[in-house]
């Protein structure tokens, strides 16, 4: 029988060698538990900064994915459409009826324009609405595409703003200067 090769491990110094090696080990995989809760810590600080700030805006704000479903929404949004997150978010405006008086297909192809050209848009549109002066609410609906790194428009972030003041305000001078 041949004898084994020579096997640095073997002899009066494994015991120490394999406890030394499993010790590295154990202080490597503590190590990078100790750095992945640190940036999971961060990015929980980072969200929770995102979600307050989006709170804070007066405004009605809507994230939506590149299929146009809705990602998120603030209360603002919820208050302006009368409904909740669950109810609209993971689905698209067609799915849902809180933008009625808006056509759907005039919603999805201005996200579509966004998305595509990575450009911004500005349009208003006046929406049949109860408890409006005329039945009708004017809004200005702004839209701009969030883009990753790598140049692709990811996502669409919308900021809707009531406007039916101003333009009833603008309406009167016009309607007495007609009488």
């Amino acid at each position: 029988i041949a004898p084994a090769p020579f096997c640095p491990l073997r002899g009066k110094y494994w015991a120490a060698t394999m406890i030394g090696a499993i010790g590295l080990a154990y202080a490597r995989l503590r190590r990078a538990s100790r750095l992945q809760a640190r940036a999971e810590a961060a990015l929980a600080a980072q969200l929770q900064f995102q979600q307050a700030l989006l709170e804070s805006v007066p405004y009605a704000v809507f994230v939506k994915d590149r299929e146009g479903r809705y990602i998120t929404v603030n209360r603002a949004y919820e208050a302006m459409f009368g409904v909740t997150r669950d109810q609209i978010v993971g689905r698209t405006a067609r799915e849902t009826t809180h933008t009625s008086g808006i056509a759907d297909d005039i919603l999805t192809d201005q996200d579509r324009e966004v998305l595509e050209s990575r450009q911004g848009t500005r349009h208003e549109f006046a929406v049949p609405a109860q408890h409006v002066r005329d039945g009708v609410r004017h809004v200005i609906v702004w839209r701009h595409p969030l883009v990753a790194a790598e140049g692709d428009a990811l996502r669409l972030i919308g900021t809707i703003v009531g406007v039916t003041e101003i333009r009833e305000g603008e309406d009167r001078p016009r309607a007495s200067g007609q009488r």
